[in-house]
């Protein structure tokens, strides 16, 4: 089942972001332990303004979620896209319609908030382990973000 992100479901977000961290397999000593708060904050936020999406196993677990914020245009703060921030999908349900079903429903969102001129466009990324080919569903390749020192 796939709904909206209720304030209820955030302990269980940050658990399941700490195991999204486990699951990145970057070694790396800049992760520590994580500030609990800081990330709540950031949850709040992007459930104040963005669309934030949980995908729930029949045991009403979290086992998959799509967080968005909206952020303002860096040159023209009249230009607001929503940006995603995290699309994870528990291990045992990646080869599953769970993420293709979050997106579907992150897309059918973001639309009304364009019809609405709430925003310009919205964002998805895509990891190097994502299966899903974004350019069916809509999507421009745009950029590409790599890492270093980490």
């Amino acid at each position: 089942m796939i709904r909206n992100l209720e304030r209820s479901d955030y302990d269980q977000v940050v658990e399941k972001l700490i195991e999204f961290t486990k699951q990145t397999g970057i070694d790396s000593n800049v992760y520590t332990e994580p500030d609990i708060t800081h990330v709540k904050n950031i949850i709040l936020r992007c459930h104040k303004s963005g669309v934030c999406l949980v995908a729930l196993n029949e045991q009403k677990e979290i086992i998959g979620m799509l967080l968005s914020c909206r952020v303002k245009d860096i040159w023209f703060p009249e230009i607001i896209r929503l940006y995603e921030m995290i699309w994870w999908v528990d291990v045992e349900y990646r080869k599953k319609t769970t993420a293709a079903r979050l997106l579907k429903e992150y897309q059918k969102q973001a639309r009304i908030l364009m019809e609405k001129g709430q925003i310009v466009s919205y964002t998805i990324g895509k990891s190097r382990k994502t299966d899903i080919d974004l350019e069916k569903h809509g999507f421009k390749h745009f950029e590409s973000v790599y890492v270093f020192g980490e």
